[in-house]
């Protein structure tokens, strides 16, 4: 996985292929902010500042989370983020797993990997 380390943690992306009928692009990562952060509307700063972008395609869509962990964390937070997405009954998991950052996410990158 590649990594960004920042003062208290390290960036990481986190990729997963949704299939099924996802008519709000904009769900699977109110989801994912859900499982991380309790709400997607929350007071004060994120333990896991994190970034979500979903990507269509034919058949579902491909998630990306960009998030800051410390290097003890990443389990967790990468636990949630794919039970989240599981539990959800609109679409089915194809695959899930660490990726690195694409170019254009370079700048989001470096950002939070300052931000917490």
């Amino acid at each position: 996985m590649a990594e960004a380390v920042g003062a208290t943690g390290e960036t990481s992306v986190h990729e997963v292929v949704l299939t099924g009928q996802v008519d709000d692009v904009a769900w699977p990562g109110a989801v994912i902010t859900r499982a991380l952060c309790r709400h997607w509307q929350h007071d004060g700063p994120c333990r896991w500042p994190h970034h979500n972008e979903a990507i269509p395609h034919p058949g579902g869509l491909t998630v990306r989370t960009v998030f800051v962990a410390s290097r003890d964390e990443q389990p967790e937070v990468l636990g949630r983020i794919a039970a989240a997405l599981e539990a959800e009954p609109a679409w089915r998991v194809s695959s899930l797993g660490p990726t690195g950052p694409r170019p254009d996410e370079r700048a989001l990158w470096e950002r939070l990997s300052t931000s917490r």
